[in-house]
């Protein structure tokens, strides 16, 4: 099960990955998305699909950039958003799937909120 569909990831969110690297990643990012919502994107209104879709094809990419770099990662760019790292400044792969889901899981519905 997952929020997006390979159609969806190419035709709406313009992803580039190959339906075999989609597939690679996406079970992953949907794990992500109901950790960092702590379930909320499961119980999401209608008005938030399109948001969490967009969100887990952003971090199948970004899971797929960061597979293909063992550690040494230079820089990511994926649609205007972009990491490096340096020897000093390590930004792990979790943090940036969190500012991702920051960036799309809280408007027009807080799905980060943690609160009960």
């Amino acid at each position: 099960m997952t929020f997006s569909t390979f159609l969806f990831y190419r035709q709406v969110f313009r992803g580039k990955l190959t339906e075999a690297e989609y597939s690679a990643s996406v079970n992953r990012a949907y794990a992500e998305i109901v950790s960092q919502t702590n379930g909320q994107a499961l119980r999401a209104s209608e008005a938030m699909s399109r948001q969490i879709q967009m969100c887990e094809c952003e971090i199948v990419d970004v899971m797929h950039s960061f597979s293909k770099f063992d550690g040494g990662v230079t820089s990511i760019n994926n649609d205007g958003f972009s990491v490096s790292r340096s020897a000093n400044a390590h930004a792990s792969e979790s943090e940036i799937v969190h500012q991702i889901c920051a960036r799309y899981l809280q408007c027009p519905e807080n799905l980060m909120s943690r609160w009960i």
